[in-house]
């Protein structure tokens, strides 16, 4: 699980693999792992009314009272202008850019290639 989450996003996520018809049949599915406390029930997060479900396999991995992290953006890391790190991970990357392009201009060279600057 991606942390605590209603029993409509579950709906939606597990009918990727299984097709549940109804709530109903959510909760009887649901009910086998809340039986052998695999997951819990949860009150509704700030600002829903709909209770929520938690895994209980790694208590600690998602904290349930906290708001959801924010959504990582393509690079792996959190979307934020002003993460403290994002300076030194573009210069680390620029870093690493110009090292593959003279090691790139360096093995052209060996094959007697020549590349085309843009």
């Amino acid at each position: 699980m991606r942390g605590p989450q209603t029993a409509a996003e579950l709906r939606n996520r597990v009918s990727r693999m299984i097709s549940i018809e109804s709530l109903d049949h959510f909760a009887a599915l649901t009910q086998p792992l809340l039986d052998r406390e695999l997951i819990q029930r949860l009150p509704p997060g700030s600002g829903s009314r709909a209770e929520r479900y938690g895994q209980r396999l790694c208590p600690d991995l998602h904290p349930v009272d906290s708001p959801a992290p924010p959504a990582p953006s393509v690079f792996g890391g959190p979307t934020t202008a002003a993460s403290p790190t994002l300076p030194s991970r573009v210069a680390a990357l620029e870093s690493e850019v110009e090292r593959l392009r003279r090691r790139l201009h360096s093995l052209a060279e060996k094959l007697g290639e020549r590349l085309e600057e843009e």
